[in-house]
C-alpha cells in the first residue's frame, strides 16, 4: 500500500511541475531577455508581453531571479490589466519595452487613448490608471505600439 501511495504522490508532483513549466512556457518566460535589477516582466493571457522599468527606490535590495520576478511583488496593492494592439505576426511573441511617464503625462495619454477604444473595454477601464505604453523600437527609430498597461487597486 505504501508503494502505491508513493507512486500516486510522485505522479501528482510530476503533474504539478509539468503544468507549472507549461504555464511559464506559454507566458514566454523561457524567451525572456536579460533584465536589469529594476526591470520586471508582465505577461498577460491575451498575448501582451512587456518589460516594465521600476524606479530604483521601489526595487527590493535583492531582486528575485528574473524567471520568478513579478511586478505584484513590488506593488502588492495594484492589479495589472494589459490591453494589446494588433501588430505584425513576427512581433506577437516578442517582449516589448514598456515606457511610463509621470503621473500627469500618463493621465494625459489616458485621456487620448481610452476614447478610441471599444465601449466594453472603456467600461472595464473605468477607474484604471495608465501605467505604461509598450512597444518596439524598429530600424529607423520608429516606435510600434504593442499595447497599454493599466492598473487598478486590489480590493
Amino acid at each position: 500500500m505504501l508503494k502505491w501511495s508513493f507512486r500516486v504522490l510522485l505522479i501528482v508532483v510530476l503533474g504539478v511541475v509539468g503544468y507549472g513549466t507549461l504555464d511559464l512556457y506559454r507566458a514566454g518566460f523561457f524567451s525572456l531577455p536579460e533584465l536589469s535589477d529594476n526591470e520586471y516582466p508582465l505577461s498577460f493571457s491575451n498575448g501582451l508581453r512587456g518589460i516594465v522599468e521600476v524606479p530604483l527606490r521601489d526595487t527590493p535590495q535583492r531582486p528575485a531571479p528574473q524567471i520568478v520576478r513579478r511586478l505584484s511583488q513590488v506593488y502588492p496593492d495594484r492589479m495589472y490589466l494589459g490591453v494589446p494592439i494588433e501588430v505584425p505576426s513576427w512581433l506577437t511573441e516578442k517582449w516589448s519595452k514598456c515606457i511610463s511617464g509621470s503621473i500627469d503625462e500618463n493621465e494625459e495619454a489616458r485621456q487620448r487613448i481610452v476614447p478610441t477604444m471599444p465601449e466594453r473595454l472603456r467600461t472595464d477601464l473605468v477607474g484604471a490608471r495608465l501605467e505604461a505604453v509598450c512597444g518596439f523600437d524598429v530600424d529607423n527609430n520608429e516606435m510600434i505600439t504593442r499595447g497599454y498597461i493599466f492598473s487598478v487597486p486590489k480590493f
